[in-house]
């Protein structure tokens, strides 16, 4: 659980649905179960956060809760913007004119600080000369551009040329017109890329890319030669790990987000992991104070899950306490990112790790330790002191480095795997001498 500093609103990452406690043991990180009192008169949320510790909602007057919302993964998806560049029908025709210089600028906003007052410029330019063909335009500005980018390490935006009726084909620096000798090219296309991000120091916001073209000469006027289409792209999209990430280290670090590198300790460890995307429930609600003490404070709690079931379960029990019938998230089968284990609270569980050797073999020595998962593509996170619960915000493990022990040491270790319910947690404790 985290809350941001005037305590207006408070966070949950939930992985899975169910009692925090069974028989006296903690569910594993993540698990929140909705309770409504005896009287059906509070409702809370109770939760076991990042170090395995139990803990809970505030407690909220089921009268007082003014509405209930839900979002899917997918409608926060955001997708790409794509401009898409050709030669202006009104100008020569279409076809090139000798002897001008044809330059296409790419604006983008948001680069270095992330604010729309810097515009960082590139450019792409080519010399117009008899003979030069239309594809071959194309080809020559693609490849300018991709040059004048070829320096920057998280480049705003990735360039194309369209051929056919749809296809496509990505020039990076690299590329030369001898590699696309056999492509008509009949657009340059400019995407979108993914906005440079590190948590808990440069936030998720996406660039602001403009396209701009220079004027030619042209029957003694001066026109401008492209024609410019901005479009958004059907199926290319930047999921909302990344945006729920930075929500959770805001709500954490308590003191909010920290721009360029200016980091404090986090108050817990993190839950999000910023590869997956997220269903949101937001329970906004009231307290009304009595007497002489008469005021209404509204609050929020947001509660965040890769699965779509766990939400649905959350705003289930709210409607049966309220009576109301608030929007629970509907599933789409054609989603492959939203395996069909989201409409089952109980999804298959990832292996539970191994480790090998099961003792320190030569006490004059280190210990090497190798863990293993069953399942394929589960990633394996660890803890070495013994008590912290491995999360996937723990040490990753490498099993190309494996794990070097010199004193005795209890290892606990968790694989995760998206749309799988996260393995149950392995402990092992190597004893030297």
């Amino acid at each position: 659980m985290s809350r941001n500093t005037n305590q207006a609103k408070k966070l949950f990452v939930a992985y899975a649905y169910g009692n925090t406690v069974s028989d006296g043991v903690v569910a594993a990180p993540g698990t929140i179960k909705a309770k409504v009192g005896g009287d059906g008169c509070d409702l809370i949320l109770k939760y076991v956060d990042a170090k395995g510790i139990q803990t809970r909602s505030d407690l909220i007057p089921v009268k007082n809760i003014l509405w209930v919302k839900t979002a899917s993964a997918e409608s926060q998806r955001m997708y790409k913007k794509v401009f898409t560049v050709t030669l202006n029908s009104n100008v020569n025709s279409g076809n090139i004119v000798s002897g001008e210089d044809y330059i296409l600028r790419v604006k983008t906003a948001g680069y270095y600080d992330k604010s729309d007052i810097n515009e960082y410029i590139k450019y792409g330019a080519v010399h117009g000369y008899a003979g030069l063909t239309n594809s071959d335009f194309y080809k020559k500005l693609a490849i300018s551009i991709a040059k004048n980018f070829s320096r920057e390490p998280d480049k705003p935006v990735s360039v194309f040329i369209g051929y056919s009726s749809s296809s496509e084909m990505e020039i990076t620096p690299l590329t030369k017109e001898t590699d696309l000798s056999d492509i008509s090219a009949s657009s340059v296309i400019i995407k979108e890329a993914e906005p440079y991000w590190k948590r808990n120091s440069f936030s998720f916001e996406r660039y602001r890319i403009t396209l701009n073209d220079s004027v030619i000469k042209y029957s003694n006027s001066d026109v401008e030669w492209a024609t410019i289409t901005e479009s958004t792209s059907e199926t290319e999209y930047f999921g909302n790990g990344k945006k729920t990430a930075d929500a959770e280290d805001f709500s954490l670090a308590i003191n909010g987000d920290y721009p360029h590198g200016y980091t404090y300790p986090l108050s817990s460890e993190p839950l999000v992991d910023p590869l997956k995307e997220y269903n949101y429930l937001t329970i906004h609600y009231c307290y009304v104070g009595s007497n002489e003490s008469v005021q209404k404070s509204e609050k929020d709690i947001v509660v965040v899950s890769d699965k779509a079931a766990v939400i649905n379960s959350i705003v289930t029990e709210i409607n049966n306490a309220t009576g109301c019938s608030y929007p629970t998230i509907t599933v789409d089968d054609d989603d492959d990112d939203d395996d069909d284990d989201d409409d089952d609270t109980t999804p298959t569980k990832v292996a539970t790790p191994e480790f090998s050797p099961a003792a320190w073999e030569d006490s004059s020595s280190d210990q090497v330790v190798e863990i293993t998962c069953a399942t394929d593509g589960a990633t394996i996170y660890y803890t070495t002191d013994g008590t912290t619960t491995p999360t996937s915000g723990s040490t990753e493990y490498d099993p190309a480095t494996k794990i070097t022990l010199s004193e005795t040491t209890t290892i606990k270790a968790i694989a995760i795997k998206a749309t799988m319910t996260d393995s149950d947690v392995a402990d092992i404790t190597y004893t030297k001498g």
